[in-house]
């Protein structure tokens, strides 16, 4: 894996983190933006994160459909 990777693999894994936090303090906040200021700047990133929004999008829909069907 060359460097680049393992950086956007690290930083896509710290967003991971960051998005499942219930809230988000200031510095938290903070990292997040820089994170999609370097993902805006990195299609590699960009796409890993976008993976990531998508599966939780997808995890949060299930769980709203069970919802649903209670």
């Amino acid at each position: 894996m060359s460097i680049i990777n393992q950086k956007n693999s690290k930083l896509s894994e710290e967003y991971r983190q960051l998005i499942a936090l219930p809230f988000l303090s200031e510095l938290d906040a903070n990292r997040m933006a820089e994170i999609l200021e370097l993902a805006n700047l990195d299609e590699s990133l960009n796409s890993l994160i976008e993976e990531i929004e998508m599966t939780d999008y997808l995890k949060l829909e299930k769980w709203n459909q069970g919802l649903r069907n209670l």
